[in-house]
C-alpha cells in the first residue's frame, strides 16, 4: 500500500510451508533483501474474516505469490496492538478503507476477533484516531 517507508519485510498472516521456503530466498537474493524478507510473524493477528478474495496480488512468480490484504483488514489488524506506529498506521489507512464511521470498523472488529473482550471505549478510541484525519 506504500503507506510508509520503514517497513523492510512482509509479514505473512499464514504459515510458510516448508516448500516455499526456497522460492522466499530466492526471490531475497534476487532482490538483495534479508531472507525472512517474507515471514509469518503476523500470522496471531490474521483476521478471522480475511478473505483471500480480497486480497492484492504483490508479487507473482512461478513458485510464488505474495498476497496483500485490503486496507480494512489491515487497519483491523493494526488496531488489535494500536501501538504509536499502529495508530499512525491507522490514520494513514483510514482514507483507503470502506469503513465510513468508527462503529463500522468496531463492529467489523469484533467479528474478525471474536475472542477479544469488549472494550466499551474501543469506539471513542478509533474515532481518535480517525476523526484526525482529513
Amino acid at each position: 500500500m506504500g503507506l510508509r517507508e520503514s517497513t523492510i519485510d512482509v509479514d505473512a498472516v499464514s504459515p510458510i510451508p516448508a516448500s516455499l521456503a526456497s522460492a522466499v530466498v530466492e526471490v531475497a537474493h534476487e532482490q538483495g533483501l534479508a531472507d525472512t524478507w517474507l515471514n509469518a510473524r503476523a500470522a496471531a493477528w490474521r483476521p478471522r474474516t480475511l478473505e483471500e478474495r480480497t486480497c492484492t496480488p504483490l508479487l507473482v512468480r512461478d513458485s510464488l505469490v505474495v498476497l496483500g490484504v485490503s486496507a480494512d483488514a489491515l487497519l483491523l489488524m493494526k488496531l488489535t496492538r494500536a501501538n504509536e506506529v499502529d495508530q499512525a498506521d491507522i490514520r494513514r489507512v483510514w482514507p483507503l478503507c470502506t469503513f465510513e464511521t468508527a462503529e463500522q470498523v468496531v463492529t467489523s472488529y469484533y467479528e474478525a476477533f471474536p475472542a477479544e473482550a469488549p472494550d466499551p471505549h474501543l469506539v471513542d478510541f478509533v474515532e481518535s484516531l480517525i476523526g484526525t484525519v482529513e
